[in-house]
């Protein structure tokens, strides 16, 4: 198979399963929330497992019910290819789908929806098996060949330094409620960051009297 028709997805439908995984709460949204996961099944088409996040009755999976926090995740993996992966799209809490990576090639991967965040948004995102809380630093570049560029760069934590590069698709509005004093902190750590580029900046220019704000 040439890489071409490895792009077709009309090639590879009719040997396609479609794996569904879920990430949850047990505990209410209180940053850093953990987070659980798990696999719910594989599907033959698409249809049947949107059709599984669209119905009520899960059966032995209505205990998600009444999480107070959930994402879903479906990926296309192609059968008796040795590089099986195809598109992974994401879901909200309602079942609602609100992106998707492509796998283009071998080298790389394709987003499908906008951004929707801006420097100085407070924002959730999913690192590891935690929910965070935090503030975006920085924003998918617009340069497509950048390894960043399905990334946010997001601050956070009670340390000086703690940021994190956050897959796109992992970074949601805040669904918790967050202290007066970690938003103030948050909101402090990003104008530091602004200085510190500004310094950078002035440092890089031959006689220190002029300078660009980078953003």
């Amino acid at each position: 198979m040439t890489k071409t028709e490895w792009k077709s997805n009309s090639v590879l439908s009719d040997n396609t399963v479609f794996l569904m995984r879920v990430k949850y709460s047990v505990d209410k949204i209180k940053y850093p929330l953990q987070l659980h996961g798990g696999t719910l099944g594989i599907f033959t088409n698409l249809d049947y497992a949107e059709h599984f996040l669209s119905i009520k009755d899960k059966g032995r999976y209505n205990f998600l019910a009444d999480k107070p926090w959930k994402i879903y995740e479906i990926e296309e993996i192609a059968l008796n290819y040795f590089w099986n992966f195809i598109r992974t799209r994401f879901y909200d809490k309602n079942g609602q789908f609100y992106g998707q990576h492509v796998w283009e090639s071998e080298e790389g991967i394709s987003t499908s929806y906008d951004r929707r965040f801006r420097k100085g948004d407070l924002v959730e995102f999913v690192e590891g098996t935690f929910l965070r809380a935090g503030i975006v630093a920085g924003v998918p570049p617009d340069n497509d060949k950048s390894p960043f560029k399905d990334y946010y760069l997001v601050l956070h934590g009670v340390e000086e330094y703690v940021s994190y590069r956050a897959a796109s698709f992992n970074v949601f509005p805040l669904s918790g409620k967050i202290s007066h004093e970690y938003k103030k902190r948050l909101h402090v750590r990003l104008e530091r960051e602004r200085i510190g580029k500004l310094k950078k900046e002035i440092e890089r220019n031959s006689d220190n009297t002029t300078y660009r704000i980078v953003e």
